[in-house]
């Protein structure tokens, strides 16, 4: 069960990210920020890595501070609160907290001491052009490849794709099924592109074709 309960550590963690974001932006420069290459600034991500707050839900055993997701929700809720765009919730929501649940799996071992750290960036490429969150039964699941599988098909809606180093792909797989697939981003076969949203993070379309 989720410990909900409102403490004197949790008042000091959200009075500590209010201390980070400083005065709140204009919109003018919010958006002009959200419209860059990144959509965020480089600087307090690695601020944002220093402190901790990548860390700061995962068990010590992993290489975390051992809190909570309600610690979490008091960063992001924070850093909402200032408008401050950065790849955070993506990168531990989509990225360590499936690599956790997987248990002792290849993709733990290769990518969940990045993403603890923040020098991994994750993002989830769950959302079809369609609005399903997997690929169609048809006309087949990605077939095997060797020891793995290839993908194709489009994600769209991807937020911060372009920086990512790992996309978090919902597949359906010839022989597991349904599937969160650990995939770099420099693999042959992915290409993105931008969408162009009136505001909000980066989001993008992601299309892979044939990616092992």
């Amino acid at each position: 069960m989720m410990d909900l309960t409102h403490t004197e550590q949790r008042t000091q963690l959200a009075e500590s990210v209010r201390a980070f974001t400083g005065r709140e932006r204009p919109p003018a420069a919010v958006r002009e920020l959200q419209a860059s290459g990144t959509g965020f600034e480089a600087g307090r991500w690695k601020q944002v890595r220093e402190l901790g707050w990548t860390e700061i839900a995962v068990p010590e055993e992993h290489g975390g501070l051992g809190g909570g997701f309600l610690d979490l929700a008091v960063v992001l809720e924070e850093l909402g609160r200032a408008a401050v765009s950065l790849p955070l919730a993506a990168t531990v929501a989509y990225g360590i907290v499936p690599l956790l649940w997987a248990g002792q799996t290849p993709a733990r071992a290769a990518y969940l001491a990045g993403l603890v750290s923040g020098e991994t960036i994750a993002c989830p490429a769950e959302l079809e052009p369609d609005g399903r969150a997997v690929w169609p039964a048809a006309p087949a699941p990605a077939p095997a490849a060797g020891d793995g599988w290839a993908l194709s098909g489009v994600k769209t809606l991807v937020p911060f794709a372009e920086v990512a180093d790992l996309l978090m792909v919902t597949a359906r797989l010839d022989g597991p099924g349904e599937a969160i697939v650990a995939l770099p981003t420099g693999r042959d076969g992915v290409r993105t592109r931008r969408l162009r949203l009136p505001i909000g993070d980066p989001v993008y379309r992601v299309e892979l074709d044939g990616v092992r």
